[in-house]
């Protein structure tokens, strides 16, 4: 058992070994014949190796993991590091000679350096420092917190129960539990995928407060040290220099570099070799400061201007070999350096001690970070999120420790303790924060918003979703043929997205009306059309404008909050085609697929997925330029063709030149009964009603096709593909019925159901555009995360 003095007992150990010839081996063939001269005994290829193992291990970790939903880049790692260690497989001689050799742990170390060091540069270059202009008390209160809390209520405990532990052991885990760092806290978020939430806004903003106040406490505390004092103003001095050229030279260059670069264009490539062999030349400098290692990177991301061009170049060039290679490396040895069986023996009596600390520390930062957001009336359930994600330890915490392992100013017993102490509260964080905080349980509302219940002298709220501003045009034609009235308003929610690309925050912007748009960089064009359109329909029509930037596999969050917050009946979406220059169909892009399904899946109101072939040039004979005067409701069954028929109603009522034809398709069997009676009663009184209303009024005609297969039903849309301007279907997603049967099989959009595809497919030689029209989902919607 070691006593309290003999924990920080420091031994020296000196290691003799052979440089090589040569950095690679002349093949395993080679080394067959020759015994003396093993691959493995050279550089290169047994880098290769333990890079190799590392990851095969760690992608292992990952698979088996994800049946449970643990998959985390960080804790697979982390359990890599562990499998091949000293506690396990590290502690055979097989490893220990061949594989991790002390002789290759320099190189290792290298490349895990350069790992750490990139990974802080990619993270400096995403963040935002304006976001710092935007933060408010509840971000300043939280931040603070947690971070003064803790860590003063850590060191009266220290002095309470234990005071004359003399090693510094438990000063330095007091000092780094207490701490928060952004880079953690926005891993974390973006493997959450709540980033563009406001709990994820919220804790972003905290996590940079709470390191600019950790860091700005630091360097005071370092002036005030008198025991240190030339060297901690050495450091200091250093990190100004940093400073000064990021902020004077490094920033000024490439802000002039981008106001060359054409709008939209990429920089060249010469930039970006620029930038990194500066980022690269910064270990010179480490030589003479080598404190500074940890902030400079850091420095230096800051002065690259974040977003495109060059922050989402720089991003989209590192960031995969970064986040995929080298990041899990250096977890993975930081890791192995720890060895378990030390724990026990090596901390004895204080063992109990280090624990409470860990334990007693994790509450207090915990309830430090409830408490701010509950003193600003944020639900319960929120606050605990808020407080698990603060409180989560990770790759900072794993690389600190392991420098002062390295500097020999934490033990290898304590340091053991202190990774299983980061990998227990990363995964409970991530798992307590992911159960009690989903942004999609706000949407799972009874409230009935579509048209269908909506009442007809209201003002009905679209929500019109624009991905690039070509879109607008697109919206206006559905819009006219809405024709809104005195009596009939509408109020549309213009929602600009733009994908965030080299950025960690997500931007959410809810554009002022007495400002010029000219004063927003975001949506300019966008808000140009919208608010000239506004001009044009003062009497009966409204504009909200609205910018997200944000991740493309989170727009949907952006979508579903502001319909439901603005009381939304209709969600307009482009669809998820994109146009060539040869003004012909490009393939899908796949991020705007993924957000039309998950809107349809969580959407608090009705969905409209709009295919507009006029942008094509090519136009039926009834077509104009202005709203659609000829239309087609395609009708089987169900609440979406309900739905589809209500809003096809409404673009005829108030136009006196609009024409609508339902085309009700019937299957030859009439006695087999292929729907639900509840929703065959609904459809036989709307069906009813259309037929009262057609009666009267000669601009609508009702048909009737008896088909025998989705064949047949096939030849009927072809028949009249070009009879029309606009067609208007309900999506039927998932429903099956005579009448579509086989249609799916030859489908190339089956997420808007099989006559939305039939129309919107390539293959129809017809101009007219399609509407798409889902029903909100009355039954909660069908959350997926």
């Amino acid at each position: 058992m070691l006593s309290t003095a003999s924990v920080a007992v420091v031994a020296t150990v000196k290691i003799c070994y052979n440089l090589t010839e040569s950095v690679n081996s002349h093949g395993i063939l080679n080394s067959m014949a020759n015994p003396d001269s093993h691959y493995l005994s050279y550089p290169l290829p047994l880098l290769e190796l333990q890079m190799v193992l590392i990851l095969t291990v760690s992608h292992a970790f990952r698979f088996l993991l994800s049946r449970v939903g643990l998959s985390s880049t960080f804790t697979c790692s982390i359990l890599t590091g562990i499998l091949l260690g000293p506690t396990f497989l590290g502690q055979h001689e097989f490893m220990q000679v061949y594989v991790f050799p002390r002789s290759s742990q320099l190189t290792v170390q290298v490349l895990s350096l350069m790992g750490i060091q990139m990974f802080f540069f990619l993270t400096a270059v995403k963040m935002e420092i304006e976001v710092l202009r935007k933060v408010g008390r509840k971000e300043i209160s939280l931040g603070i917190s947690s971070v003064a809390v803790p860590f003063l209520i850590g060191v009266a405990y220290k002095s309470f129960v234990n005071p004359d532990y003399e090693t510094g052991e438990d000063k330095i885990v007091i000092k780094e539990q207490s701490l928060t760092h952004f880079p953690v806290i926005a891993f974390l978020v973006s493997q959450l995928k709540i980033s563009n939430s406001e709990i994820g806004r919220l804790v972003l903003s905290s996590a940079l407060v709470a390191d600019i106040f950790s860091f700005s406490s630091t360097i005071t505390a370092c002036l005030a040290d008198k025991r240190t004092k030339g060297c901690n103003v050495r450091d200091i001095s250093g990190i100004v220099l940093v400073v000064a050229f990021a902020a004077f030279a490094v920033r000024p260059a490439l802000v002039w570099m981008i106001r060359k670069t054409p709008r939209g264009k990429p920089v060249n490539a010469f930039t970006s070799c620029i930038i990194s062999a500066l980022f690269v030349s910064l270990g010179f400098y480490y030589l003479y400061f080598p404190q500074v290692a940890a902030v400079s990177p850091f420095i230096f991301g800051f002065a690259v201007p974040s977003g495109p061009p060059i922050g989402s170049a720089l991003v989209n060039k590192f960031e995969a070999l970064t986040l995929g290679v080298l990041l899990p490396i250096h977890i993975a040895t930081a890791v192995m350096r720890a060895d378990f069986d030390q724990i026990v023996p090596g901390l004895g009596e204080n063992l109990w001690y280090f624990i409470s600390i860990l334990i007693f520390l994790f509450a207090v930062k915990w309830i430090a970070c409830v408490i701010p957001p509950l003193l600003y009336k944020m639900p319960l359930k929120q606050c605990f999120a808020v407080a698990f994600i603060m409180s989560c330890k990770g790759l900072i915490e794993l690389a600190s420790y392991a420098m002062l392992k390295d500097a020999q100013l934490v033990s290898v017993p304590v340091y053991s303790l202190l990774v299983l102490s980061i990998l227990f509260s990363s995964t409970i964080s991530r798992v307590l924060a992911k159960h009690l905080y989903r942004p999609s349980r706000k949407y799972e509302g009874f409230q009935s918003r579509n048209m269908e219940s909506s009442k007809p002298e209201t003002k009905l709220g679209i929500l019109a979703c624009i991905h690039e501003p070509e879109d607008t045009a697109s919206i206006f034609r559905v819009i006219d043929t809405i024709h809104p009235t005195k009596e009939n308003p509408i109020g549309i929610y213009v929602l600009h997205l733009i994908e965030l690309l080299g950025r960690s925050t997500p931007v959410f912007i809810s554009h002022e009306k007495n400002k010029s748009a000219s004063q927003y960089e975001y949506s300019q064009n966008v808000l140009v059309h919208f608010d000239q359109y506004e001009q044009n329909n003062l009497d009966v029509i409204s504009v909200d404008a609205f910018t997200a930037i944000s991740p493309a596999s989170l727009m949907d969050e952006d979508v579903c909050s502001v319909a439901l917050d603005n009381n939304a009946s209709l969600i307009l979406i482009p669809l998820h085609r994109m146009w060539s220059s040869a003004k012909t169909f490009d393939p899908a892009c796949t991020s705007l697929k993924n957000l039309t399904v998950k809107v349809f899946q969580k959407a608090p109101c009705s969905v409209g997925i709009f295919l507009d072939r006029s942008r094509l040039g090519i136009q039926p004979m009834q077509a104009t330029k202005g709203p659609f005067r000829s239309m087609c409701l395609i009708f089987l069954s169900g609440n979406d063709d309900r739905e589809a028929l209500c809003i096809a109603m409404r673009m005829t009522r108030s136009c006196s030149e609009t024409r609508l034809t339902v085309l009700h398709i019937v299957h030859d069997e009439e006695d087999i009964d292929w729907t639900e009676s509840a929703e065959k009663v609904l459809d036989d009184r709307a069906l009813k009603k259309l037929s009262k209303t057609s009666a009267s009024n000669a601009r609508i005609e009702y048909r009737r096709e008896v088909v025998k297969d989705g064949a047949g039903t096939a030849l009927v849309v072809h028949s009249m593909a070009n009879d029309f301007d606009l067609f208007v279907v309900g999506r039927r997603y998932g429903v099956e019925c005579p009448q579509t049967m086989g249609l799916s099989d030859w489908g190339q959009f089956p997420e808007i159901g099989d006559i939305g595809d039939l129309l919107a497919s390539k293959d129809l030689k017809t101009g007219a555009s399609v509407l798409v029209v889902q029903q909100q989902i009355k039954d909660g919607p069908d959350i997926v995360d």
